[in-house]
């Protein structure tokens, strides 16, 4: 990544070998924003994500739990529910710690999937490793 006064000596020159020089005797550019040439941090955020209770009745109430961490900082935690291989988004919480309650499905199954997706400040995510229950009817 070119630092500031290299990125507009770049600019420069290559507005004078183009031939864009204003009649008058000058040139005027303007430039405007953040440059944040310290901004080294696109790794994602770490997420790990529970469950309580491990086996419950279908019907019943899960609690999930989040562990979400990032140099930037977390903006938000969404929690799924894998159904047949599609993520299903159960709810959204911005705020530490980061928890949801739910309804385990009554639709037959033996067991439900759920994972954590961690958003960081940078916009950078990353999903915790599934949390399997075990649901009795």
């Amino acid at each position: 990544m070119l630092q500031r006064s290299s990125w507009v000596s770049a600019f420069l020159s290559g507005c004078l070998a183009l031939g864009l020089v204003g009649c008058g005797g000058g040139i005027y550019v303007g430039l405007s924003g953040t440059f944040d040439d310290d901004h080294d941090d696109h790794a994602p955020p770490s997420v790990s994500a529970a469950a309580t209770p491990s086996t419950l009745r279908a019907g019943e109430v899960l609690s999930l739990v989040a562990a979400a961490s990032d140099a930037s900082g977390i903006a938000r935690v969404q929690f799924y529910r894998l159904d047949l291989g599609a993520s299903v988004l159960i709810g959204t919480d911005d705020v530490a710690p980061y928890e949801l309650s739910t309804v385990v499905p009554a639709d037959g199954r033996i067991s439900a999937s759920y994972y954590a997706r961690a958003t960081d400040g940078y916009g950078d995510i990353a999903d915790s490793a599934p949390v399997v229950v075990t649901v009795r009817p």
